[in-house]
């Protein structure tokens, strides 16, 4: 459900927002941007404080999925045939159609020119000027592929992941040593049913996520796969518990060979031995969830989700701050109170008195 801010209200309980939170990015430690159910917003100083940007008209009442920053002022946003694009710092927005149909799942940028657009339908789109323009590489209505990661080793080889089929879904890895021009299948371990995450540290060094493994009757582990040999050998890994039966490795990150950090429905998993051994950092979520995260350098991390959850690491994921300040349970039993015709006061409480107040 969508929730819109009243005209002429200002949210006062929780900050900064209390819409469901879906991606971040941040590209440097002090700026970074998070974007949701209605939400644009961006920090300066580290998340202490955020403050909305101003969207494009065509992005007004919409949920939006992914963000990607390539530094402080330059970001891209999906949206369902467009790419929106800024150049300072989300103050203004352009947009792009990529195709005539399509849904756009996100952005990534090897560098500042070499970029890729990926989503639904096999949607693959290429720029070679930062973004400029694009060349259309594949895209076919009747092929249900959504990709929804791409990296790349070098200029050259990359991978791509995701999944095809409606019921069952099937895992989608493929490599591309042409700069992505071209692509071939790479097999995954019958083990993987879908795939969740994925990570290039090299042209054949490659990790997966995917969905969980029976740990037991009512508990489920999380696992991870490492290939050093292109996709011809594969390596499992259980990096802990997971809170969720469906719910494995939402979203990865790594630093170089040794240093690596894995998000989970509710849990925050780091490694500093290439994956040997693993520290598993489990929160108590209610009626949350973690969805993506973010790291400008191997100790600080921002992970956001749905509920909303916004936290923020500063020692690899030893201890988390939470950034939202306030109670961010919705209003259930409303109550206004009006000093004169312009000023006034919204509350409600949560079934156990928790506020949430504008």
């Amino acid at each position: 459900m969508l929730l819109s801010y009243a005209q002429g209200w200002t949210l006062q309980n929780p900050l900064p927002t209390f819409q469901n939170i879906l991606d971040v990015s941040f590209p440097s430690v002090d700026t970074g941007y998070i974007v949701g159910d209605q939400t644009l917003m961006r920090t300066i100083d580290g998340g202490l404080t955020w403050e909305s940007l101003p969207k494009h008209a065509l992005l007004e009442g919409k949920q939006i999925s992914n963000v990607n920053f390539i530094n402080n002022n330059k970001g891209f946003i999906g949206n369902g045939r467009c790419l929106f694009t800024t150049v300072d710092a989300g103050l203004t927005w352009t947009y792009q159609v990529i195709h005539i149909w399509g849904d756009v799942k996100g952005s990534y940028f090897y560098n500042d020119t070499l970029g890729f657009v990926i989503g639904r339908y096999s949607l693959l789109s290429k720029t070679g000027d930062g973004g400029q323009s694009w060349q259309n590489i594949s895209f076919n209505t009747n092929e249900e592929i959504l990709y929804d990661v791409i990296k790349f080793a070098n200029p050259q080889t990359g991978y791509i992941s995701g999944y095809g089929g409606l019921n069952p879904e099937e895992p989608v890895l493929k490599r591309s040593d042409d700069g992505g021009l071209t692509w071939i299948n790479v097999n995954v371990p019958s083990e993987v049913k879908y795939i969740t995450s994925m990570e290039v540290l090299g042209p054949d060094d490659i990790w997966i996520g995917a969905g969980t493994f029976p740990a037991g009757p009512y508990s489920f582990y999380a696992p991870a796969f490492h290939s050093e040999d292109g996709g011809n050998s594969w390596t499992t890994h259980i990096l802990g518990y997971s809170n969720s039966s469906y719910y494995g490795t939402e979203s990865m990150q790594f630093f170089d060979s040794l240093t690596g950090y894995v998000l989970n429905y509710g849990h925050f998993y780091s490694t500093n031995d290439g994956g040997q051994t693993w520290n598993d950092k489990p929160f108590y979520l209610f009626n949350e969830s973690f969805e993506n995260f973010s790291c400008p350098n191997p100790d600080v991390c921002v992970v956001v989700g749905t509920g909303p959850v916004l936290r923020k690491t500063i020692d690899a994921g030893e201890s988390f701050e939470n950034l939202l300040t306030g109670n961010n349970f919705l209003l259930i039993i409303p109550s206004i109170s009006l000093k004169d015709s312009l000023n006034g006061f919204v509350g409600g409480i949560k079934p156990l008195g928790s506020y949430i107040n504008y």
